[in-house]
Formats: C-alpha cells, structure tokens, sequence
C-alpha cells in the first residue's frame, strides 16, 4: 500500500474520530436540556389536564390561568410550570391554601382565549384569574398558516439533513443551526409580529382587539392580572411589535382597573436566550417559570 493510501485512511479515521467526538458532545449538550423531543410533549394534547371539581371549597382560593403555550408550559414538566409553582410556594408558606388551575392553551389567540375564559373558567368560580399574554396572540389562524408556509419552506431549503436528525443529535444540532442562520423565517417572524399592530396590514385587528379588551373586562371582576410576556428575543423592546402590543394592552388594564405586570424587566440579568426551553425554541424553561412564580406570587399574596 503506496504513502498516499494511508494518508487517505488517515485522514478518513481522522474524520471519524472527529465526528464520533462530535456526536457525543451533542448528546451531552442536549441531554442536559430541559427537552430534546418535541413530540413528547406535542404528545400531551393542548391543554393541560384539570383534576378538581367545579364546586370550589369555601377554604380554598382558587387561582385560575388563562393564556396560549407559555402559560401552558410547553416543554416543561407539569409541575414545572409557573401555576404549578406558584401553588406549591404558597401552600407552603401560608395557611391559606390556594388551587391554581392551568388553562393555558397552545396555539391560543386572544380570541380562543376568551371564548376559554366563558366557556370553561369562569364555571369554576375562580378567586383570581391570571391571564398570560404572549405577543403573538394577536395571530390569526389564516396568519399562522402563513407563518407555516414560510417556516416549511426553510425546513426543505435549510435543513439538509432533516431526514437523518432523529439518528444523529450532531445532525440535528447542525441543521438547526444552519437554519437559524440562513433562514428567512425568523425575519419573516418580526415582520408579522409588527403587523399583528398595524390595523392597516392585520385584517382581523379589530377582532383581536375586541376579543383582548372582552377578555380584560371579564377578568377584571375577578381580581385580574395580566402577565405581559416577552417573547425572549434579542433587543425585543426596541422593536414596533413590543411597543405597541405593550401600550394596547396596558391601556385596558388601566381603563378596567386590571393589575397589569412586565416581566421583561425581571428577565435582564441573563442573556435572552438564556431562558429559552432549547436552543432552538424560545419558549420559556423551568428557570423562567420559577421566577414568572416568584414574580407572580408577590402581587398575589396582596390581592388574598
């Protein structure tokens, strides 16, 4: 066997070793997240399962949660999340018991949020309700379609090695990535972000705001509260999107007399990505949702 053989076994073994070593390191990084398949938790349905009753103990204050995945906890265990949280620091630390019920819906706009807030709620006579909203929750379906389509193509056109990503976390890592970087649809993500706002470019903007201001309202005779979410993204208060969802729904809370809370502020000390569930999904991971619980827990405790 001539020289330029073994530089070429050479060079191949080097290879796979390389990419062997690449492999495992994947494997490790991902395995220390909070979840590395989102099929298992796609797999839990929309909502999240209510176990108590309707008739409500006179003892107990219940505390209900209205909101889309962020209030649902997508990627985070059930006890993980901030209602789940915020029930057991208080349970143990008062004497009062509370019940906190997680209504969060995935996928939820402002206008399926408040036919879940009629509809099912306020049949369980809550004490407080919580309602989380998420900037995105002005989308309409039609919008998220077409959000899809953009996303799909990116997936076809930046993803070379999405058929292969479930046998190799190395693959998986280097395609996200790839798609991250080169990808139109996080441009196309701000875009429509900015647009829900613009009543000349989003149609349904009259339904939405309609549907937020009901919501507030019918809230607001229940010692609301609305958590304003970030959506976790680099310099996200500079953006149009920020501003004017933020002076929108600030303004019902002040004309209904709802405790309005921003929770960007209590996010600042880490970078944003710092509190996504994945590295590449930016809902919000455990860290995040013990302190959304903290957070929430001190106005609370006010309102009992």
């Amino acid at each position: 066997m001539n020289k330029t053989a073994f530089k070429l076994i050479g060079i191949l073994i080097g290879i796979f070793i390389g990419l062997l070593f690449a492999e495992i390191a994947s494997r490790i990084y991902f395995s220390s997240k909070d979840y590395t398949s989102v099929g298992k938790y796609q797999a839990l349905g929309k909502t999240r399962r209510i176990t108590s009753s309707i008739k409500k103990d006179k003892d107990i204050i219940r505390i209900a949660f209205s909101g889309d995945s962020y209030t649902y906890g997508f990627g985070v265990e059930e006890g993980e999340t901030f209602p789940a949280i915020l029930e057991k620091k208080i349970n143990d630390e008062n004497e009062t018991k509370v019940e906190c019920l997680n209504f969060g819906h995935r996928g939820a706009n402002v206008s399926k949020e408040l036919k879940i807030l009629k509809k099912k709620i306020l049949n369980y006579s809550p004490d407080i309700i919580v309602h989380g909203f998420v900037m995105n929750d002005f989308t309409h379906p039609k919008l998220q379609k077409k959000n899809y389509e953009f996303y799909k193509n990116d997936k076809l056109k930046y993803r070379p090695f999405r058929n292969f990503e479930k046998y190799s976390r190395f693959l998986y890592f280097l395609d996200q990535t790839i798609f991250t970087l080169f990808g139109k649809s996080g441009k196309a993500q701000i875009s429509n972000l900015n647009d829900l706002y613009d009543p000349e470019k989003n149609l349904n903007f009259d339904t939405m705001n309609k549907s937020l201001e009901d919501l507030v309202k019918t809230i607001s005779y229940y010692n609301g509260i609305v958590a304003f979410f970030p959506h976790f993204m680099k310099n996200e208060s500079e953006y149009d999107f920020y501003k004017n969802s933020i002076r929108i729904v600030r303004s019902l809370c002040e004309k209904y007399e709802v405790e309005f809370i921003e929770l960007l502020p209590v996010f600042s000390h880490k970078p944003y990505f710092k509190w996504w569930i994945h590295p590449h999904d930016h809902h919000p991971n455990k860290e995040a949702h013990e302190i959304i619980a903290e957070t929430l827990m001190k106005r609370i405790e006010k309102k009992r």
